[in-house]
């Protein structure tokens, strides 16, 4: 990645802005979001003609860590497999893979879950999770450079609150989409998923997609920009105030009392360390071994006991609250997604439909010439 220093966060939106090309979609495609066809499956992608659409992703941090990688990575040694890792470290990122078992599995207790699958859309639950703050191996990215400015001007303490940093330096990150993609032909361990929205609110407030970057690998490695800017509060609370204290991008709901739950918990259960560990190969014999390992490891050198309990979900309360916010949500929830259908013309059907009058606008042309239209 190429490296730029500003002197502040508002030069850095400046520069970010005027690379941004006009947006030939807008005038027909109005929608927020598009439904998109995933493997018999739909995704809510951000749609090309959203006021918010880009050709780049962007990811904001108050300040530069080198390596750049997620969280339950973070403080690691660089190395290609966590069997090379030292066990303390091993047991702590499978400690991570046993928290992430029990969000996934609450999250299907969730009934949004079952909104979306009667729906057909997909649930991104790792995705989730890291939205939800889990530590998980993906790293966030924005299509919305504010949300991207919001998170590298801004910090926030044990409580939940969003304060604007004062001094040091941010960083901001620019992927090109195109770039990206070519670049993850040659980096296939990477994997760009694209959140879209969600029957949770999180992921479509930060117009949010996340990079899975394998342990051992740097985003720095990706082909991008990183631009770097002196912290001033100013700026930091301009965007603390355009997201009203970081509640529009963090809006309340079920789901994050239930992660907060299982992030803070003091044990571990059982049920979902056997998950882990046959999520990563081990069956039979061996696995009883490791789960036996694993337990006498994560007490005695994490301080987490791993007990027979039944795993973390929504309460009779959390339930019955996040029946009415599903509720409230499905009124809207469709309002701002459109459907489009497109079709191939020939060379010379576009000019013979603009003739009889119908207005036509060409999406994209193959090697042969002809055109994808609306």
């Amino acid at each position: 990645m190429q490296v730029k220093h500003f002197d502040s966060m508002n030069e850095v939106m400046a520069h970010l802005r005027s690379e941004v090309p006009a947006n030939p979609y807008a005038q027909f495609m109005k929608s927020g979001y598009q439904w998109v066809n995933d493997g018999g499956a739909g995704r809510l992608i951000p749609s090309k003609g959203s006021s918010f659409w880009s050709p780049f992703l962007y990811r904001g941090q108050t300040r530069r860590y080198t390596p750049c990688v997620p969280g339950v990575f973070r403080g690691l040694p660089k190395v290609n497999h966590p069997d090379q890792l030292p066990r303390r470290d091993h047991a702590q990122s499978y400690l991570a893979g046993v928290r992430l078992e029990e969000f996934m599995w609450a999250l299907t207790e969730h009934p949004a879950y079952e909104f979306s699958s009667k729906m057909g859309l997909v649930v991104s639950s790792e995705a989730l999770a890291q939205h939800y703050e889990l530590p998980t191996g993906r790293l966030d990215l924005t299509q919305d450079p504010d949300v991207a400015a919001f998170f590298a001007t801004n910090w926030r303490d044990d409580s939940g609150t969003w304060y604007p940093m004062e001094d040091g330096e941010g960083v901001v990150y620019r992927v090109g989409v195109p770039r990206l993609m070519q670049g993850l032909g040659k980096h296939r361990e990477f994997y760009l998923e694209w959140i879209g929205k969600q029957a949770w609110p999180r992921p479509g407030e930060q117009k949010g997609c996340t990079l899975l970057v394998p342990l051992g690998a740097d985003f720095e490695e990706i082909d991008g920009d990183i631009f770097t800017f002196r912290h001033d509060a100013a700026c930091g609370c301009q965007y603390n105030d355009l997201f009203d204290g970081g509640k529009t991008l963090f809006p309340p709901d079920v789901l994050s009392e239930v992660a907060d739950s299982i992030r803070t918990c003091a044990t571990a259960a059982k049920v979902m360390l056997v998950k882990t560990l046959e999520r990563n190969g081990f069956s039979g014999a061996a696995l009883e071994e490791q789960v036996r390992a694993s337990i006498d490891y994560f007490q005695e050198h994490l301080g987490v006991e791993v007990v027979d309990r039944t795993p973390i979900s929504l309460t009779e309360d959390q339930k019955a609250r996040a029946k009415t916010q599903v509720a409230e949500m499905k009124k809207t929830f469709l309002d701002n997604v459109r459907v489009y259908p497109v079709r191939t013309a020939k060379p010379g059907d576009v000019e013979e439909l603009r003739k009889r009058g119908v207005r036509v606008y060409v999406i994209g042309e193959d090697t042969h010439g002809n055109t994808e239209v609306p």
